[in-house]
């Protein structure tokens, strides 16, 4: 018995170590290990309970499940924040907040409203009443000859964002667009889109900002999403004749769309190293702040979350519990004041995200 236990906590440790090593794997050449990524927090759980029994049970032995963790606190870092690490206002510094927001098409769509009756308008409302400086959205929706709808009009030219950024797919509909777009009161001195594959299907939408005597370049993202909706969810958690049949088929979706956000996350990186000022990157991921696009994101900038938030930063809406998959990097240059997920605005699949800045001199 006492070999059985020593076995399964050697197992348990190495089960960790390949967990938190699979965040590096590349999902276009190591498809399954990058999937196999998603149980990094139940690995840290485990590994923070032996630890604790450890030090009762196993005092010989408890600085081994702590080793573990501080190996894989990197990813702790991404899940749970503190605030401990956002700069300080000075009075000479000009500051500005930047709001990102995955507005679900204003919830333009019948089914949308079925479920949420005047959300439309309430979300409207609210996003006219932040005073953000800088406001990125993410499907964002525009019909020119709709009241309700002319959101360009009730978001930007009625509030005073006199530059606006929209370089988005055109729908079928008479004027009206859908896609990315960036706000903002501060003058657009040079902008556009650039591509997030081989062909411009997918793409991002940048925006260098005058501040002052200095320029920021905002980008704005929108990742491949994993097409897994809440009936998804439910279906898996009432049947469990076809219990592995459906995860088998949640899993390869999965793992598709990791695999398609690396071969994206190329293509940002690549447009990032051509930027010659300083950056604000933000958008919606579709991906684990433990995954391979949030590992390669660190590698260059810092995370608002991270060194300005508070708590978990949950920023999905939705059945699927504890995702945070839309971000804020910023450079090094940048100093965050602040970082705030708006978790009781609710009108959304996205809680809206807004963290305060300065350049640093």
């Amino acid at each position: 018995m006492k070999k059985l236990g020593v076995v399964s906590v050697f197992l348990l440790h190495f089960f960790a170590l390949v967990a938190f090593l699979s965040a590096f794997a590349n999902p276009e050449q190591y498809p399954y290990l990058s999937l196999y990524a998603i149980s990094i927090p139940f690995w840290l759980l485990a590994e923070l309970i032996v630890g604790v029994l450890f030090l009762r049970y196993r005092p010989w032995a408890w600085f081994v499940p702590w080793l573990i963790l501080l190996l894989g606190h990197h990813h702790l870092r991404g899940i749970v924040a503190y605030g401990f690490l956002k700069e300080r206002e000075l009075p000479h510094q000009v500051s500005f907040s930047v709001l990102s927001y995955n507005v679900r098409v204003f919830n333009a769509y019948a089914y949308l409203q079925d479920k949420s009756p005047g959300s439309t308008q309430k979300m409207l409302d609210w996003i006219i009443n932040n005073p953000s400086e800088i406001k990125c959205f993410q499907e964002f929706y525009h019909v020119e000859d709709s009241d309700s709808l002319n959101t360009m009009y009730h978001l930007a030219t009625e509030q005073g964002y006199g530059h606006q950024i929209t370089p988005v797919n055109t729908l079928d509909k008479k004027e009206g667009y859908f896609g990315l777009a960036i706000l903002s009161k501060f003058p657009i001195v040079k902008s556009g889109g650039f591509p997030l594959r081989k062909h411009w299907g997918s793409r991002g939408l940048y925006a260098d900002v005058k501040i002052g005597e200095d320029t920021l370049r905002v980008i704005n993202v929108h990742l491949q999403s994993i097409f897994l909706d809440d009936s998804e969810v439910l279906m898996l958690e009432a049947s469990r004749q076809k219990m592995g049949e459906k995860i088998r088929k949640v899993a390869r979706k999965i793992k598709l769309a990791n695999i398609s956000r690396a071969g994206q996350v190329v293509y940002l990186e690549e447009f990032i190293k051509e930027s010659p000022h300083p950056i604000v990157l933000v958008g919606d991921f579709n991906d684990f702040p433990w995954s391979y696009t949030y590992g390669r994101m660190r590698r260059t900038f810092y995370n608002a979350f991270e060194q300005a938030g508070q708590g978990i930063g949950i920023s999905y809406n939705g059945r699927i519990p504890f995702l945070r998959i839309d971000n804020q990097f910023y450079s090094p240059q940048i100093k965050v004041l602040d970082f705030r997920t708006w978790n009781k605005i609710s009108y959304s699949d996205h809680y809206p995200i807004e963290g305060r800045y300065t350049l640093a001199h």
